[in-house]
């Protein structure tokens, strides 16, 4: 269970703190709100090395932002 908090903690932090900068790409427009995707980096275990991809988001009108899908392709 440890590895899904530290999980889900890091990819909330790297997504606030990227979307507030400004560093993610637009999707498509909903009813409900807009699809974004914000890269992700995340060490690799046992190794210095990290992987980095794309998350899905969603951002409501009121500026909630909320994972939809952990990963929508790998980021060079």
């Amino acid at each position: 269970m440890m590895d899904a908090d530290y999980l889900i903690s890091e990819f909330c932090s790297q997504a606030k703190e990227k979307y507030s900068k400004g560093e993610f790409v637009l999707v498509s427009m909903l009813n409900y709100g807009q699809i974004i995707n914000i890269e992700i980096t995340l060490p690799k275990k046992g190794s210095s090395e990290s992987a980095k991809f794309y998350s899905g988001w969603m951002v409501y009108p009121d500026g909630e932002i909320q994972l939809v899908t952990s990963f929508v392709g790998r980021s060079e």
